[in-house]
């Protein structure tokens, strides 16, 4: 199985990942040390997408600097 692409969104409150996949893709996907509570299903397409909220899942939001 390979990643043809990522594709991520950020917001102040969500992280939102899009991978796509080579081929069809089922099974799950999910950030690393929260495998329960934040992740993906693949359901036999071949883009899978995780929603991170910024509070959860290991995610940090840090303040962007204006200069």
């Amino acid at each position: 199985m390979h990643v043809v692409g990522v594709n991520v969104t950020c917001t102040a409150d969500m992280l939102t990942v899009r991978i796509q996949m080579e081929q069809p893709f089922q099974g799950l996907l999910y950030a690393r040390g929260f495998p329960l509570e934040c992740r993906g299903q693949g359901v036999g397409d071949t883009d899978v997408t995780l929603h991170l909220p910024a509070t959860r899942c290991g995610v940090r939001v840090l303040p962007s600097k204006v200069s």
